[in-house]
This record gives C-alpha cells, structure tokens and sequence, in this order.
C-alpha cells in the first residue's frame, strides 16, 4: 500500500467493537456504529440468539462473552445447542418436564381430534340434545336411558330412540 492509498481510506480510526446497552427496559447490541439487535432486555431467547448470531458472523468468543456478561464455555454451549436443536434449543424449558412421552402427546391430540368432529356432528352430545335434534326431524318418542349392565366400577347406558 503507498501512502496515497491511505490518504484515500482516510482515518480509519479505532477498530469495530462490540457493545451493548440497555436503555428502558430495550437492550441494543451495536458492531461499531452499526445496530444488529434490539430486543426486549428480559427476553433470553433473542439475547441467545443475538450472542449466537454475532459469533457465527465473527466476533470472538471471549469477546461476546465479555459484552454479554457470560461465560466463554456457556457461549460455546449456546453454540452448540444452536447448532443440534436450532433457535428452540437456546431456550430452556420452563415448569416441570412433561410425564407424557411423544407417543402419548400425539395419541391425546388424535384424540381430541376425533371429539371435536363428533361434537361438531352432534354425535357426542347428551341424550337431551339428540332428542331436541331428532324430535325437530320426527314424531317419535324418545325413551330414556335403559340400564343394560353393571359391575362395581362400569355402567353400560343403552340410549333408545
């Protein structure tokens, strides 16, 4: 480079850093005199993602770290949580760990399912709404609830139209 070529960047001055500032209640992260987040200070899931995106474009570890007020090996498992479990995995679940396992939470969301079409097709209604349903369609009586079987813990309600 000659001096000519210097004379032309002009002063470039001191080199970008890192900063972050939290002003009411809104944290703004700046890379020189650029903004690159602003997010709620309370919300960990984008000051995650912010720590996570500055170091993927660069910064050094121990520098977000230090900005960030955190540990060089937490940001580095930040990293690593980013990188297996994507954004969900730079927030940790809140309240207690599901007892249900996957299976289950798909078989009661089935479930569910399957109820809502009923009742939307009447077909889960009680015995006084089918009958309001059937008698504005028909002339014939409904009877009641007729006792078919029973154990100590089961009754088998037959209903008769």
């Amino acid at each position: 480079m000659t001096e000519s070529d210097t004379l032309e960047l002009g002063d470039v001055g001191e080199p970008l850093r890192l900063h972050r500032k939290v002003t009411d209640g809104t944290c703004l992260i700046t890379y020189g005199n650029m903004a690159c987040f602003r997010y709620d200070a309370k919300d960990t899931g984008m000051c995650n993602l912010a720590l996570v995106a500055v170091t993927d474009a660069g910064v050094p570890v121990k520098d977000a770290a230090t900005v960030f007020a955190l540990t060089p090996e937490y940001v580095s498992e930040l990293r690593g949580r980013a990188c297996k479990e994507g954004s969900g995995g730079l927030v940790k679940p809140l309240g207690r760990p599901s007892r249900l396992t996957p299976a289950q939470i798909t078989q009661i969301t089935q479930v569910r399912q399957v109820r809502q079409v009923r009742q939307e097709l009447g077909l889960g209604a009680g015995q006084s709404q089918l009958a309001r349903k059937y008698h504005a369609f028909s002339e014939v009586p409904v009877r009641g609830p007729t006792l078919v079987g029973s154990s100590a813990s089961v009754q088998l309600l037959v209903l008769y139209w």
